[in-house]
């Protein structure tokens, strides 16, 4: 049997210093992974491009936000019980340079939403704690320097074959621990 890499997608957590997220209501649309629920910018990663350029392009799309920053935060296997597929799900957070008039280019509505509120938000099960890991790595950066947090990966990469183990080493790079 062959092992088959899921498809890689990319998100970005921009928060405010004060933890609220930027969320984006998705369209409600059969067969869209999430539909009609709150969750982080981001989306498929083309070919070619690297992950925190895939980030800063969905991104931009999606919200006319110009990223100065990016952080990876983390990956990990989402699987939709719905279709029965899978993706590896790549999370980069920012903050926000509270500058930026951030506008909906894509979905139902775009918001900041406190953390505190999120409850009450039709979310994906892994946002919350993707939202308080980039919370974590908001509170131990300092100005001006990168991102104390070291990444966690919770995927099992060797399943997922060799796109997943070049994507685990590229983020590793990308935070100095490789």
């Amino acid at each position: 049997m062959t092992n088959v890499s899921p498809e890689t997608v990319v998100v970005v957590i921009l928060l405010r210093d004060n933890g609220a997220a930027l969320l984006q209501l998705l369209d409600d649309k059969q067969g869209l992974r999430h539909a009609g629920m709150w969750g982080l910018p981001g989306g498929h990663r083309e070919p070619g491009e690297s992950l925190e350029e895939s980030a800063r392009r969905e991104l931009r799309e999606e919200t006319g936000y110009e990223c100065e920053t990016l952080h990876p935060l983390t990956s990990f296997e989402d699987h939709d019980a719905t279709s029965h597929s899978s993706y590896l799900l790549v999370v980069f957070w920012a903050r926000y340079d509270e500058k930026q008039i951030v506008r909906c280019g894509e979905g139902q509505a775009i918001q900041f939403i406190a953390r505190e509120d999120a409850p009450a938000y039709s979310i994906p099960s892994h946002l919350l704690p993707v939202w308080d890991a980039a919370i974590t790595a908001l509170g131990k950066r300092d100005v001006a320097g990168p991102t104390i947090m070291r990444p966690t990966w919770s995927v099992p990469y060797a399943a997922l074959g060799q796109q997943a183990s070049s994507i685990k080493q590229e983020l590793l790079a990308a935070v100095g621990h490789v």
